[in-house]
């Protein structure tokens, strides 16, 4: 069925991570911090969205960051699925993705190249569970401020 990568989550692992590099990611305003789950440089967007691309969607790039020894399901909320979804590697305009930290010893970081992909400006609503506790619901402004 076509829809079902809107649905389903998108495992994300130690396969498609890269290797962060030492003091990264650093604490800064533009990221979107959600636990143990941080999107860099997401905020930076709020205001204005790169480019389209050629197929008409915009990418928000953040790369994304999860401390080790956790996972973390992300979900675009339904009612924002026609419009916006998550990027990470070959999973290409999907509704959720889980992300695993990768094992490493001494390592304090796992980190993933992607983001959100939206084909408008808008407030993004979606949830992020932690270690299978119960999501908690965030919303993030891509090129237009969130009310």
């Amino acid at each position: 069925m076509i829809l079902a990568p809107l649905f389903a989550a998108s495992v994300i692992g130690c396969t498609s991570a890269f290797g962060p590099p030492s003091g990264w990611p650093h604490a800064s305003q533009t990221n979107f911090v959600a636990g143990p789950l941080w999107f860099t440089g997401l905020r930076t967007y709020a205001q204005a969205l790169p480019s389209a691309q050629p197929d008409g969607w915009y990418f928000a790039k953040t790369p994304t960051a999860l401390r080790t020894g956790h996972t973390a399901v992300v979900r675009i909320d339904v009612r924002d699925r026609g419009w916006a979804r998550l990027e990470y590697g070959r999973h290409d305009k999907v509704g959720a993705v889980t992300f695993s930290s990768c094992p490493r010893a001494g390592g304090v970081w796992t980190g993933w190249a992607g983001g959100f992909i939206v084909k408008r400006p808008g407030c993004v609503h979606f949830s992020v569970s932690v270690d299978g506790a119960p999501a908690r619901k965030l919303k993030v402004a891509l090129g237009q401020a969130c009310t």
